[in-house]
């Protein structure tokens, strides 16, 4: 849990077992029971989880929709890419590549970087 630069609480919660949890600025993700907001699959129930790359200092991250297609083919969509940085052990970064231009590093002058500060442990 954190507040961004204009105090507004944003919520990002990351869990062990692949599962994210994304509130934000009227954007609500339950990874365990999503509801594909618009889109061709508007209204589907999806699970959204993440995939990261821990082993670097600037973590690159993906969000991962699964659901089912009107064939009951199960499809998996990545729908966001985006950087983490800690900044210590209480700030961190996190920018939101929604233009896709897979960058290597975080500009923080660009209006798709949040500097988040955790208000607790859960």
């Amino acid at each position: 849990m954190g507040r961004n630069r204009c105090g507004e609480r944003w919520l990002i919660y990351i869990f062990s077992d692949g599962f994210v949890k994304v509130e934000l600025d009227g954007l609500n993700i339950d990874g365990r029971n999503h509801i594909i907001p618009d889109g061709p699959n508007k209204g589907k129930v999806a699970q959204v989880k993440y995939a990261a790359d821990f082993s670097k200092k600037i973590i690159k991250f993906s969000l991962i929709a699964s659901y089912n297609d009107f064939n009951n083919k199960l499809e998996e969509s990545k729908f966001l890419n985006g950087l983490i940085k800690f900044v210590n052990v209480n700030e961190f970064l996190i920018f939101f590549d929604f233009e896709n231009k897979n960058p290597t590093d975080i500009d923080i002058t660009s209006p798709n970087v949040l500097t988040l500060y955790k208000e607790k442990s859960l």
